[in-house]
């Protein structure tokens, strides 16, 4: 199966509230290959009220077509990266999140932020355009923390975080029945567990002082 394919229907699975959205095009999507994005965070983990956090996302406009065997250019005129703003928290039987967004100002210097309309209190859309050479989509959006707390970033597809260091060990002051390296999302009241966050890669971790 499609490495895409299979990514699409564990989205599925994981988000009822996307199904509508982007879990009827699997079919379309079946034959062609779409390189994930790579995605830049400053550094932190440590950041003050009112710094910006930068989140920068690349990804190249060719996608490549497994019946011709050949890269074609991607059609859309966007794409865009969905992502969870969360709080830790101390975790209860499954969770150790609460949704989080309007705990940050946001900011862009690239592309442009949307939301999800079933769930606009935990998930952002980074919307990138193609650059103007044509080559790439990018994105450039910041948070601007308002409150201190320890928090979380999660990607819902597979991307490339470029950072050397995800922060991870700020999850361990977070057990969930005592396992220190499970992350339970709370969005919209459905929680769905990232096991083993250390092998996920797409989760990057920070403090706010």
């Amino acid at each position: 199966m499609n490495k895409n394919i299979r990514k699409l229907l564990m989205i599925c699975a994981a988000s009822p509230l996307l199904m509508a959205a982007l879990c009827e095009k699997t079919e379309d999507l079946a034959p062609l290959v779409y390189n994930e994005t790579k995605v830049t965070l400053s550094e932190g983990p440590n950041f003050s009220i009112n710094d910006t956090l930068w989140i920068s996302g690349e990804v190249s406009s060719m996608i490549f077509d497994e019946v011709s065997q050949d890269s074609i250019i991607n059609s859309n005129e966007t794409i865009r990266d969905i992502i969870s703003v969360m709080r830790l928290k101390i975790a209860n039987r499954t969770s150790n999140t609460i949704e989080a967004i309007n705990e940050f100002d946001l900011v862009t210097r690239a592309g442009s932020i949307d939301f999800l309309g079933a769930c606009p209190e935990s998930e952002l859309i980074a919307k990138a355009p193609l650059t103007e050479n044509g080559q790439a989509y990018r994105y450039e959006i910041g948070l601007v923390p308002k409150n201190s707390g320890d928090f979380v970033l999660s990607w819902l597809e597979p991307v490339d975080l470029k950072n050397s260091v995800l922060n991870t060990q700020i999850l361990e002051k977070y057990p969930v029945n005592g396992d220190k390296n499970n992350l339970g999302l709370t969005k919209c009241g459905i929680t769905s567990t990232i096991l083993n966050i250390s092998e996920s890669k797409d989760e990057f971790f920070f403090s706010v002082y």
